[in-house]
């Protein structure tokens, strides 16, 4: 049995300048659409006054990001060692050598890139918020949670009873179209 693997030196660097920054380009984007989710949901919470249950949410969601983050880093050091490989196997492999000096792609004269890895989404489950610009840097504008004390629902009925009304009369409708519901 032997112990040489074979892999043709087109497919590595394919794959080190194309596949795995492609990968984590769309990981990236995946990162920074749920920043822009997570910051947004924090301020949020920080004026409902940080309900317990929203700020779960938040910690689940700023592990996911870390996630995230660590997997983009993790992709742009696969693509760089790949890379590194390939380079190896041309100067030391007279076969990969040869198959290199005969590839004519569009790959073969680019250098991987580094895909920008998400912004930090700081600690989300904290109380309070602090904003991040869209650079993913934070600044010091920190939002505290608002001191609003629900009032049970039985308690506040009758209040919502004299709200429907108003509103069932703003409406300007003929009838009640939502008499069928109650």
């Amino acid at each position: 049995m032997s112990d040489e693997i074979y892999v043709p030196i087109v497919k590595i660097y394919t794959a080190a300048r194309q596949g795995i920054p492609d990968q984590a380009e769309e990981l990236a984007l995946i990162g920074g659409r749920l920043q822009s989710i997570v910051t947004t949901l924090d301020v949020q919470t920080a004026k409902a006054g940080d309900p317990p249950a929203l700020r779960d949410a938040l910690t689940i969601a700023g592990n996911i990001h870390d996630g995230i983050r660590r997997g983009v880093t993790t992709l742009n050091h696969a693509a760089f060692a790949l890379e590194a490989t390939g380079d190896d196997y041309v100067q030391s492999d007279t076969q990969a050598r040869d198959e290199f000096n005969q590839w004519h792609g569009a790959l073969k004269g680019i250098e991987p890139t580094r895909t920008t890895v998400p912004g930090d989404v700081g600690s989300p489950e904290s109380p309070g918020a602090v904003l991040i610009d869209p650079t993913g840097h934070s600044y010091p504008h920190v939002i505290y949670s608002s001191d609003y004390d629900p009032e049970a629902p039985s308690e506040d009925k009758s209040d919502r009873d004299e709200t429907a009304d108003e509103d069932k009369s703003d409406l300007g409708l003929p009838y009640d179209p939502t008499a069928q519901y109650r």
